[in-house]
């Protein structure tokens, strides 16, 4: 399945003799897409039960907002809550 949701054309796209879901790295990165998608998913399912119940943290929503391809430096900025969540110390001054 492409992420898009349509299925995926790599079973049956051919690439000089063969089809590229015959290739071992191109299985790995399917594979590991898939998985992304799974684990996004279940994240995005237990935040938005944790937001129902009004128990959701700001830094658990950096968790998943670390995942989502966002404005330049917001990432780090995400970083920085979850570390100081883990950590105990504040990365601001």
């Amino acid at each position: 399945m492409a992420p898009s949701g349509r299925p995926s054309n790599t079973p049956t796209r051919a690439s000089r003799s063969t089809t590229l879901s015959a290739f071992q790295l191109t299985r790995k990165k399917l594979a590991d897409t898939s998985l992304s998608l799974g684990g996004a998913a279940l994240l995005a399912l237990h935040l938005g039960r944790l937001k129902d119940r009004g128990r959701i943290r700001p830094e658990q929503l950096s968790v998943g907002l670390e995942s989502v391809p966002t404005h330049e430096g917001t990432g780090e900025i995400h970083t920085l809550v979850i570390g100081q969540t883990l950590s105990g110390r504040s990365a601001y001054r």
